[in-house]
């Protein structure tokens, strides 16, 4: 779009370019014309002086007569080139100012674009980062049960109290670790019932797992969604199928999680 643009705008300031070198030779046409003109109206204004003083002279009145007429005729031929002529001429400043107010309209909307275009790009790129991060947070409570849960469980037996201790300490930090990085992690999300833009943390819909719930609609929600869900788990014991959802529900739909604005992943955590 902003090439298009570009292209337009070169295009515009080439005819403006044209334009004025069009102008520059009409100016010296219509100085020459203006000048012929006016010596036209001096001509005729001197036949019509002639013509009135001998048009009672009848071997003179004639002659004159007919020297005034070719004399109007020239002044006027001479007047009406000095009108087209200046008619193109004004035609041609009205497209190069047209020309100039176009190219200024286009120069804003390719700032515009550009503008567009960096702001997007930096959305862009806060989402890849905090996915980015989300995913550390996701594998680290993925292997958490293995490398914390599992030894201490291990040592509970109580044959080895010193290493139960290292191992409940350690279980401590890397919780209290994960909760300070992951615990209140604020993204930009569209809930899926009142369809605002929020910035927070979204809650799944209990039926619908694929849509975003802000913490307002998940509350009024809450009961029927738990009521819903049992009806379905009903419905599946006794061989009738799970209940068909609403066409409206987005069940293929992934979650749209944006960061908000921030430069680093620190910035994502409540302050």
């Amino acid at each position: 779009q902003v090439a298009d643009l570009e292209h337009q705008m070169a295009r515009l300031r080439q005819q403006r370019s044209e334009a004025e070198d069009r102008l520059t030779g009409f100016d010296k046409q219509l100085e020459q014309l203006r000048a012929y003109a006016a010596a036209r109206r001096d001509k005729k204004s001197k036949r019509e002086r002639q013509y009135n003083q001998f048009y009672h002279v009848p071997v003179l009145a004639g002659q004159y007569r007919k020297k005034y007429s070719r004399a109007q005729a020239k002044n006027a031929h001479a007047e009406q080139q000095v009108a087209q002529l200046r008619a193109e001429v004004d035609a041609i400043q009205n497209d190069a100012r047209s020309s100039v107010t176009r190219v200024r309209q286009l120069t804003d909307a390719v700032e515009d674009v550009r503008q567009q275009q960096a702001a997007l790009a930096e959305r862009v790129d806060r989402g890849e980062r905090c996915l980015a991060f989300l995913k550390q947070g996701l594998e680290f409570w993925a292997t958490f049960d293995r490398n914390q849960a599992g030894p201490l469980l291990d040592s509970l037996d109580g044959r080895q109290p010193v290493l139960m201790q290292k191992l409940a300490a350690e279980y401590a930090n890397r919780e209290a670790y994960a909760a300070q990085h992951w615990d209140h992690v604020d993204v930009e999300f569209t809930c899926a019932k009142c369809r605002q833009t929020q910035v927070g943390w979204p809650t799944p819909d209990k039926v619908r797992t694929a849509d975003l719930l802000c913490a307002e609609c998940y509350q009024q929600a809450r009961t029927s969604m738990i009521v819903e869900k049992k009806m379905n788990a009903w419905s599946g014991r006794l061989g009738l199928g799970e209940r068909q959802t609403s066409q409206q529900s987005l069940l293929d739909r992934p979650p749209s999680l944006v960061s908000t604005s921030s430069t680093s992943s620190s910035s994502l955590l409540p302050k």
